[in-house]
């Protein structure tokens, strides 16, 4: 690996040796050659970097040459007799052998799918990995042997290289005979692929360099190959992978979860998808030959579309959340969007017919760009998505004796000191709870010593807008951190654990973290130094995986278990991911029809549509559930330390929805509601996380450290705007419950105007006798407050990198105002799009 750079550069200055010179003198080519092995020689075993430097340098001249010298363009020169005889007589014998030719492609592909629909359960694997290369190569040889059959020099050289590798596929299929193993699919599956793909394409290679007029008519010297028959191939080829390959795997990897599969799934569909699409292509261009030129005008029509609407023109419409985007109101068509694409659909339409000829190849290094561009984000990202389904799928669990210690020790509250927990309720609104307080009376109860405040509103609409200001209160909510124009936000959220943290082990309490949202613990690879100095602070996920696997009971009640085992393996949800494709890629003047009629709508069918999909949710469910099945046994009394602990968890933004009896039912975890949850479904997954509150405040009482214990119940938001049923009045509205030392007595509520801002500054005021934050602990207090709701983006790992977010409107409320009554909230601000 680390002279893997060297060799990489030298291949480069080779090529381009070859490339520059196959037209020139051959003293010109010795010198580039002696050049680059003084390069290999010299950098070898200099620093990579600078190597680097030297390798991208020397690409980049590379391509820069294709532009300013325009001589390597140069048509071959069929001048000399012996260059003309040897293509004369390949055009020849492609001529007179064309129905053998295609009869044999047609028999070998007959001939590999019969192996495989008969011998696929019988075929080991080592053997099909040699079937994989002999076959291949062989077909490649055989190929390669009809263009210079008619060449004398050749002809013995390949037909020995057919003979030993018949020789070679016959031992295979001995093998098959000996090994009856069981077949590994995907191995047979890429080889077939391959196999198709190198025949199309080396048939459509012949077919297009060597078949075409410009041989036909040859008059002696005049007869020429052009340089720019390759683009009928790279062309489609370039489409193919924007449409196919590029454009699929960002939409999937914006939010890969939403799609319930795998990118090892969608990349072998992926291939599956880009040989046969390609395979039409060929047969277009073989049979159609009269139109190429129409059929190829098309193609680069389609092409400069995809890469203007599917990567250039761009608006931010967000990430999917289910069947909605997250800013798609954004999508209103008007007069100027109108104006936009119809001048870019007719330019469009006239470089290609009148000017794309004389720049084809500039515009094709462009695309090529673009590809490498997108290519490398993607290229990255289906890497970390990979890595995160390995992680996950197979996880390396540590000892569950060791896992058990090391969780004991973070789960530890003190006997005589004093102890935060804040829990927070990822997207409990507060009206949901008011709710079930009117069907659940012994809620009154369970909440022992708790005040409600009904009257609290969120800091921000969303988790990424809230997520600061709920850790580090009101001097870091997103309208504060906007105003730090110097750092990203990913820095600024860090900032804000970083802060807390030292804050509170300074003074000597034991600090605990779980699934903070954008925090270290779910991308420790941000800054590795820090996220190691929080490491014994983050209860981590296989922890609880391996301990819950050995000493707890994997299921809260005997129906979960029946779901559990029950629920079946599936697919990606490639209906989602094609509409999702062919939208990101159409005119905006057509998005937002294509959006509401093949997108947004199936969100209102998706029970049907997805009756027959299946999903793979086993480790979600078994791994989300574990934390809070995990904790009760977890809680002692063993610390020396005053504690603070904040836990996270996806109450309300599950993949599934909790039942009656705390699991997901089998026939609700395949029609997967996609967009939101109703009433009834949100009650649920409340009472399944109240019933494990039960069990653990009873646990704290028989420990004696309820009283000395500060417990706060909060979400970070409420529903979303433009949610079903008709809750934009409540979407503002969280969940917000608080139980201070040696409180106790059935539930109590409150009117007081309070936000999940507050939760920095009363924690502070509990552990140091004053607030840290820029206002003073709300509780018990009965000066006038003014507080501001912030809407903005949804925000994922991208907006991380932004230094300032787009806040959309405020809504200010004062002390006395109800927060769910419109009619008092006043409109601070609103962004003109908005």
């Amino acid at each position: 690996p680390v002279h893997l750079l060297p060799i990489l550069m030298t291949v480069v200055n080779l090529i381009t040796a070859w490339f520059y010179t196959r037209n020139g003198n051959t003293g010109e080519r010795k010198q580039m050659l002696v050049v680059a092995a003084i390069f290999l020689v010299l950098l070898f075993n200099l620093p990579s970097g600078l190597v680097l430097y030297w390798t991208m340098n020397n690409v980049f001249s590379f391509f820069r040459l294709f532009v300013t010298n325009r001589e390597v363009f140069k048509d071959f020169d069929f001048s000399k007799p012996r260059r003309r005889d040897f293509h004369l007589s390949v055009q020849s014998f492609l001529k007179q052998h064309e129905f053998l030719f295609r009869t044999m492609v047609i028999v070998s592909v007959a001939y590999l799918l019969l192996i495989f629909l008969v011998q696929k359960d019988a075929i080991s694997t080592l053997a099909t990995q040699v079937l994989q290369m002999a076959v291949a190569l062989l077909f490649i040889v055989n190929i390669i042997y009809s263009f210079y059959k008619d060449s004398e020099s050749h002809q013995k050289r390949f037909k020995r290289i057919i003979l030993m590798f018949l020789t070679v596929e016959m031992l295979t299929v001995v093998i098959w005979f000996i090994h009856i193993w069981q077949l590994n699919y995907l191995y047979l599956k890429l080889f077939l692929i391959f196999i198709l793909t190198t025949h199309f394409v080396s048939l459509a290679f012949y077919k297009d360099i060597f078949d075409r007029k410009y041989i036909a008519q040859h008059k002696g010297a005049g007869l020429k190959i052009q340089s720019w028959h390759f683009s009928y191939l790279i062309e489609p080829f370039l489409l193919v992978l924007l449409v196919v390959v590029i454009a699929p795997l960002l939409i999937y990897l914006s939010s890969p979860d939403d799609f319930y599969g795998l990118v090892s799934q969608l990349l072998l569909h992926q291939l599956v998808a880009c040989s046969i699409i390609l395979a039409v292509f060929v047969l277009i261009f073989w049979y159609f030959k009269k139109g190429q030129a129409g059929i190829n005008k098309i193609v680069r029509v389609l092409l400069l579309l995809v890469v203007v609407f599917g990567f250039l023109y761009q608006k931010n419409l967000g990430i999917m959340r289910g069947y909605r985007l997250v800013n798609d109101d954004l999508l209103q068509v008007d007069l100027f969007t109108v104006f936009i694409d119809m001048s870019i659909l007719l330019a469009t339409v006239l470089f290609v017919y009148h000017v794309y000829q004389k720049f084809r190849f500039v515009f094709l290094i462009l695309v090529l760009s673009i590809v490498v561009v997108e290519g490398i984000s993607v290229l990255k990202g289906t890497k970390e998505q990979l890595s995160y389904e390995k992680k996950n799928f197979n996880p390396e669990l540590p000892n569950p004796v060791e896992a058990k210690e090391r969780l004991e020790n973070q789960f530890a509250l003190s006997k005589n000191k004093q102890n935060i927990l804040i829990f927070v309720l990822d997207g409990l609104p507060g009206f949901l709870f008011n709710e079930l307080l009117q069907e659940q009376q012994e809620y009154f109860d369970l909440f022992d010593g708790f005040t409600w405040y009904k009257n609290t509103i969120s800091c921000g609409s969303f988790t990424f807008p809230s997520v600061s200001g709920l850790i580090g209160g009101h001097q870091k909510t997103i309208e504060q951190l906007n105003k730090d124009e110097q750092h990203n936000f990913r820095d600024k959220i860090q900032n804000t654990l970083v802060v807390h943290q030292k804050l509170f082990a300074d003074a000597g309490y034991s600090t605990v973290y779980h699934k903070i949202p954008y925090f270290l613990n779910e991308l420790p690879s941000y800054d590795s130094s820090v996220y190691e100095q929080f490491k014994s602070q983050v209860v981590h996920r296989n922890d609880l995986f391996s301990y819950r696997k050995k000493y707890v009971n994997t299921y809260a009640t005997p129906e979960a278990k029946d779901a559990f085992l029950n629920l079946p393996l599936v697919n990606l949800d490639y209906n989602l991911l094609i509409r999702l494709t062919l939208f990101k890629i159409v005119p905006y003047v057509l998005k937002k029809t294509f959006y509401d009629k093949h997108i947004k709508a199936a969100g209102k069918t998706s029970e049907k549509a997805t009756e027959q999909r299946i999903v793979e949710v086993k480790w979600r469910y078994r791994v989300s559930d574990s934390y809070w099945s995990s904790i009760v046994p977890l809680i002692n009394d063993n610390s020396e330390r005053p504690t603070i602990k904040v836990l996270w968890t996806k109450t309300m933004n599950r993949r599934y929805h909790i039942n009656e009896h705390f699991g997901p039912p089998v026939q609700e975890i395949i029609k997967l509601k996609y967009s939101g949850y109703s009433r009834e479904e949100g009650k649920n997954s409340a009472k399944y996380f109240f019933d494990k509150f039960s069990y653990l405040f009873q646990k704290m009482k028989d420990l004696d450290v309820y009283n000395n214990t500060t417990i706060v119940l909060v979400s970070d938001h409420g529903v979303h705007y433009n949610s079903n049923e008709s809750w934009d009045e409540k979407a503002i509205y969280p969940i917000f419950l608080i139980k201070e030392n040696n409180a106790r007595g059935t539930l109590k509520t409150s009117n007081q105007l309070m936000s999940n801002a507050d939760v920095f500054a009363i924690s502070t005021k509990i552990a140091f006798g004053k607030s840290f934050d820029i206002i003073e602990s709300p509780i018990n207090l009965d000066n006038p407050r003014e507080l501001i709701y912030w809407s903005t983006d949804h925000g994922d790992k991208n907006t991380l990198n932004e230094k300032k977010v787009p806040i959309h409107f405020g809504i200010r409320l004062h002390s006395g105002d109800d927060v769910t009554d419109k009619s008092t909230w006043d409109t601070v601000y609103v962004d003109k799009k908005h």
